[in-house]
C-alpha cells in the first residue's frame, strides 16, 4: 500500500538536498589563498608561494622571498582520474623561461605521490 508523503518528510527531505547542495558548492568554490600558509611552511627557506583561484583550478607565482628574478608562474588543474587510485591529485605546469612543462601530484592516505613528470629547467 503506498501511503502519500506528509509534508514533513518532503521539507525534511529537501533540506537534506539543500544542505548537500551548498557543501559541495563551497567546497568546489573553495580559495587557494587558505592553504598559502601550509604549503609555504612546506617549502623550503627562500621559497614562497602565492596562489589565486580555487583549490580545483587555479594559479600563482612561485619565487624567493624578496626576489622578483626567480618567480615561476604555476597553473593547477585538479585530476579527476586519480580518485580512481584513492589519491586527490593535480597537475601543475609551470611556464617561465627559468622552468616549464608539466608535473602530477597526487595525496593518498598517509603517502604523496608524484606521476608523468616531464619538465624543463634552464641551465643557467
Amino acid at each position: 500500500m503506498n501511503w502519500p508523503m506528509r509534508g514533513t518528510t518532503k521539507r525534511r527531505r529537501l533540506w537534506t538536498l539543500a544542505i548537500i547542495a551548498f557543501v559541495i558548492g563551497v567546497i568546489v568554490f573553495l580559495p587557494a589563498h587558505l592553504f598559502e600558509e601550509r604549503i609555504n611552511s612546506a617549502l623550503p627557506a627562500p621559497w614562497h608561494l602565492t596562489a589565486s583561484g580555487t583549490v580545483w583550478d587555479g594559479f600563482g607565482v612561485l619565487q624567493t622571498r624578496g626576489s622578483d628574478m626567480n618567480a615561476i608562474p604555476l597553473t593547477w588543474k585538479f585530476d579527476p582520474l586519480a580518485l580512481g587510485r584513492a589519491r586527490l591529485a593535480w597537475k601543475i605546469t609551470p611556464d617561465s623561461p627559468a622552468l616549464s612543462g608539466s608535473i602530477k601530484v597526487g595525496a593518498g592516505w598517509q603517502s604523496v605521490e608524484i606521476r608523468g613528470a616531464a619538465l624543463t629547467m634552464d641551465a643557467a
